[in-house]
């Protein structure tokens, strides 16, 4: 337990975020071809108990953002991930520079 941090379930959230994220770009880039590929995360605790996620990539341009509102509501089980990453945050940022997707994810 990090020091000062009292949200029992937010390392839970923590580890469902950086998993659903992450593997989602391993799944969508990291296979689609036979490149090497590059991926960062980040984590910072603030002092009023915020969490930040930093996940920078190089694979081709991909907002959660854009894949998160062309979800078709009427399948259930289609982008489950996403659907599980959206519930998760207060906030979610995207933006494409210099070739690499950064997206923060505040909790």
């Amino acid at each position: 337990k990090a020091e000062g941090y009292d949200d029992p379930k937010g390392f839970f959230r923590l580890q469902l975020c950086i998993e659903e994220i992450v593997g989602n770009v391993i799944e969508n880039c990291f296979t689609s071809d036979n490149r090497t590929h590059y991926c960062n995360v980040s984590v910072t605790l603030y002092k009023d108990n915020t969490i930040t996620i930093g996940v920078r990539d190089d694979c081709p341009k991909f907002d959660l953002k854009e894949a998160y509102e062309s979800i078709n509501e009427e399948n259930l089980y289609s982008n489950a991930n996403l659907k599980l990453i959206f519930g998760i945050p207060k906030e979610i940022q995207y933006n494409h520079l210099l070739g690499f997707n950064n997206t923060i994810v505040k909790i």
